[in-house]
């Protein structure tokens, strides 16, 4: 009698438990942004960026775009390694920099953060290092890159069709956000000055068409790891991205691509609470 009163119990409770689970898990297939990235069945392509790119770039005054970037010309180590020390010449310490695979904690946090999102929605992610990628990889599928052109140039291959593009002067020390039709009461640019006491850097979302017009892309970049993470961090709160969703939704609920710019601060590398400043939608 007490065995089959304890079968009983387990089974009300399963029965009781099994719609609260089930609740999140349809609440979150039926999100107006998420729905379309991550689905069951189909793992969304995750690019992390290349932090050994930009540590390149910063030293060597230079920014690379996606073909240099490609040929990889500049790792190139000379023929006989020399010893490392104070009279290894600068190019030496720049090409071992660039060699080595590194990637931001704010990368490697947004990476998790969306694979407990995708998980909770019966989909997956495939994460790729920005240098391993290949261009038939953002052909198809839903994609989601992190970082602005200097640690992804791939990211250039979405840049065509986009509104706000990043644009760094390594001789000013400025990271820009190039705003190529302002509309009234939009500045022509948004400027992230290394000496500005304020520590203002910017954040930017891009809900695009894949390259091949049959998926999404989501892009997450910033002026700065700061800017990065203010990106991130709106895009994955609720509270402020739905409210944003329904302001630009279509008449029949649907959300348009889109291109978000985020202000914020740079607080010891951490961004503290966004604020939108321009958005577009894509036709």
């Amino acid at each position: 009698m007490g065995a089959v009163l304890a079968c009983l119990l387990a089974v009300f409770a399963i029965r009781d438990h099994a719609p609260a689970a089930a609740g999140p898990l349809q609440a979150a297939r039926k999100h107006s942004l998420w729905s379309h990235l991550f689905s069951a069945g189909h793992p969304t392509l995750v690019i992390a960026a290349d932090s050994g790119l930009v540590m390149f770039n910063n030293m060597s005054a230079s920014t690379l775009g996606l073909d240099d970037y490609l040929q990889g010309s500049y790792r190139a180590q000379p023929p006989n390694r020399p010893t490392f020390g104070p009279e290894t010449p600068t190019s030496v310490w720049q090409a071992n920099l660039a060699s080595r695979r590194y990637t931001s904690m704010v990368d490697l946090d947004t990476i998790l953060s969306l694979e407990h999102r995708a998980n909770a929605m019966g989909s997956e992610l495939q994460v790729r290092y920005a240098r391993d990628l290949r261009p038939n990889e953002l052909k198809s599928g839903n994609v989601i890159l992190l970082g602005a052109s200097e640690a992804d140039p791939w990211v250039e291959l979405f840049e065509r069709k986009m509104n706000f593009v990043f644009q760094k002067d390594n001789t000013m020390n400025m990271f820009s956000v190039i705003n190529r039709s302002p509309r009234r009461g939009e500045p022509a640019h948004w400027d992230s000055d290394a000496k500005d006491p304020q520590h203002h850097v910017f954040g930017l979302i891009a809900y695009l068409p894949n390259l091949a017009g049959d998926g999404d892309a989501l892009i997450l970049e910033g002026t700065s790891m700061a800017g990065n993470e203010g990106a991130r961090d709106f895009v994955l709160d609720d509270s402020q991205l739905l409210p944003f969703l329904k302001q630009i939704q279509n008449p029949d609920g649907s959300v348009p691509h889109f291109e978000l710019l985020l202000g914020t601060q740079d607080m010891s590398s951490s961004a503290i609470r966004s604020t939108s400043l321009a958005w577009r939608i894509m036709n």
